[in-house]
């Protein structure tokens, strides 16, 4: 499987000059204004060390522990879901995905924990298991089985654990074909194909069924009637919260609260990539209500 580019950190900026086979990589103002402030206060030069991808912390953790190395690469799966590469992010990220809703945030953690075993249960490639490459759609298909699925709880653990592990079989399957033919890594569709293939086989399971709102259902003969939308200054609020809220939809979260977790835990890894993520979910609820999608389809975070 093709390695994953690691995004540009502090410590590659301020080392390049030690390692020549580092290219060194332009800062932008926001790093300059760190770094002149950390030179004023020493102690806060300290916090450069969560930035980017933390490979340092991953060599510290490995040379320690092999139980503290699974556990730094179980919670970079849960960031590989945002393109970051950081477990202080993937902290940030679960515990968000615990406070919009325990069970559904349990499912994912199992389906998290399965992909991560299958890997080096199978002696997957290292690099891609400690960076998390084999993790996030485990947690995905597991947040995936507890949304669209009705069932006993212990079921669906079980199910996430059983489907999180076959993720990583399809995932490394999905990257011997796609990398090398296409140089394109499978991103998140071994996710898509595991849940969408099991949820369209329980209509026909006798232990789990599909959420009623997945039921299809004729359409109405008459155009519904549009949500009133905010109108003042009370429109701004309503659609920075409804970013926030689709940013935690990535997770299938419908919280504001578990959106600005990720949106926090992607900022410790990369400001830009927390930036440019919030200002295209802002984009897409801005171009949804001009459009003249309904708003509170909207405000759920449908369209950003």
């Amino acid at each position: 499987m093709a390695r994953r580019q690691s995004l540009p950190s502090f410590a590659t900026w301020t080392d390049a000059k030690e390692q020549p086979d580092v290219k060194p990589i332009r800062r932008i103002w926001f790093d300059e204004l760190c770094l002149a402030i950390g030179r004023r206060a020493p102690p806060l030069q300290k916090l450069g060390h969560v930035n980017g991808t933390m490979a340092a912390f991953t060599q510290t953790v490995a040379s320690t522990s092999r139980v503290l190395l699974w556990a730094d690469a179980f919670l970079r799966g849960a960031s590989q879901v945002v393109l970051t590469n950081n477990p202080i992010s993937g902290a940030l990220i679960l515990g968000g995905l615990f406070a919009a809703d325990a069970f559904v945030a349990s499912c994912g953690v199992v389906g998290l924990f399965g992909a991560t075993a299958t890997a080096v249960l199978l002696r997957l490639d290292l690099q891609a298991t400690c960076s998390g490459l084999f993790g996030y759609n485990g947690l995905l298909v597991g947040l995936g089985l507890a949304t669209f699925l009705v069932g006993e709880q212990w079921a669906l653990l079980v199910l996430s654990l059983v489907l999180g592990a076959l993720s990583t079989v399809l995932q490394q399957s999905l990257g011997n074909a796609l990398v090398p033919t296409f140089k394109c890594p499978p991103f998140t569709l071994a996710f898509n194909v595991t849940l969408v293939l099991f949820v369209a086989a329980s209509y026909k399971l006798g232990r789990f069924h599909p959420a009623p709102f997945l039921a299809p259902a004729l359409g109405a003969d008459a155009p519904l009637a549009q949500d009133s939308a905010p109108d003042g200054a009370a429109v701004i609020g309503w659609a920075l919260h409804a970013a926030l809220v689709s940013v935690g939809q990535i997770f299938l979260c419908n919280s504001a609260v578990t959106g600005a977790l990720i949106v926090g835990g992607m900022a410790v890894a990369s400001r830009v990539a927390a930036a440019v993520a919030y200002l295209g979910a802002l984009g897409g609820v801005a171009l949804a209500v001009g459009l003249g999608a309904r708003t509170s389809e909207v405000a759920a975070g449908l369209w950003g």
